[in-house]
């Protein structure tokens, strides 16, 4: 009798012992607060970054932000807000697309980007594409500057 109750304890005790391991392992996992999304272009760049260009596309716009040494681009969707959809951002050394940076999915709600390069004394080209529901992308829908804001 007394081997039974001994070994009732112990498994008890065992087994409160790895509920409060598992919760203790778990709880930093809880804990931790989720990535929010940036609520403005401007924002998923970073701060001190301030806006020196854009480009309209029919479904969203490309923005061109600076920081004074860095260039970012985020492509913001205008339509079909929350909906994943086609969107990409890139931006690369102008003439030099081994240097291109870029993001992009298929399954964007919000925004691509940011993608970000030094172009110091160069100029750059800078593109994006915010595409209607479906993956089917038209040419409509996506931009990419020639060669500029150089230096």
């Amino acid at each position: 009798m007394q081997f039974r109750e001994n070994r009732k304890r112990v498994l008890g005790f065992c087994v409160k012992a790895a509920a409060i391991a598992f919760a203790a392992t778990m709880a930093p996992l809880v804990a931790m607060p989720l990535a929010s999304a940036a609520s403005t272009p401007a924002e998923a760049c970073g701060s001190g970054f301030r806006e020196i260009d854009h480009h309209d596309l029919p479904l969203g716009t490309v923005y061109l932000f600076y920081n004074g040494s860095d260039n970012c681009v985020v492509t913001w969707k205008n339509s079909y807000s929350g909906t994943p959809t086609i969107v990409s951002a890139g931006i690369q050394l102008a003439d030099q697309p081994s240097t291109k940076v870029s993001d992009s999915g298929s399954d964007y709600k919000y925004y691509a980007g940011p993608v970000k390069i030094s172009a110091g004394g160069k100029c750059i080209q800078w593109d994006g594409e915010a595409q209607k529901p479906g993956n089917v992308a038209t040419i409509d829908n996506y931009w990419k500057s020639g060669s500029s804001h150089c230096g």
